[in-house]
């Protein structure tokens, strides 16, 4: 296979890969009931000013705003800065979500910041 088919074939994979998580997070998301409050929008944009890298792995790419406690069982927590952890696409879901959408993780700050270290420190 030419290189021109690998990258094609990788980027259907990242797109369709990309999209099934999106998929599962929209179905999650409605099933738990969530719907953001009109504050959401300012507070997120501000959070990422205040906290511009994943606190996970370091990147500013694909950046998402994560409530550390569930927006579905704190809604008044929606726009507390407090509760709230700036982490990549791939962290949100891994150290957020604990790899599920339908999940939490009420640790994130401490595993966020111990996956960095692990990252910071890995062998070269």
């Amino acid at each position: 296979m030419s290189n021109f088919w690998y990258k094609i074939l990788g980027w259907f994979v990242k797109w369709s890969s990309k999209a099934l998580s999106d998929l599962e997070k929209s179905r999650a998301d409605s099933l738990l009931g969530v719907a953001r409050g009109p504050g959401w929008s300012k507070a997120r944009k501000e959070h990422l000013v205040i906290e511009s890298t994943c606190r996970g792995c370091g990147t500013n790419e694909e950046l998402e705003v994560h409530h550390i406690e569930m927006f579905s069982k704190a809604p008044h927590l929606e726009c507390v800065q407090s509760n709230l952890i700036t982490l990549c696409r791939r962290c949100h879901k891994l150290i957020g979500h604990l790899d599920s959408w339908f999940s939490y993780n009420s640790e994130v700050r401490k595993d966020a910041s111990n996956w960095k270290l692990k990252i910071i420190n890995r062998p070269k």
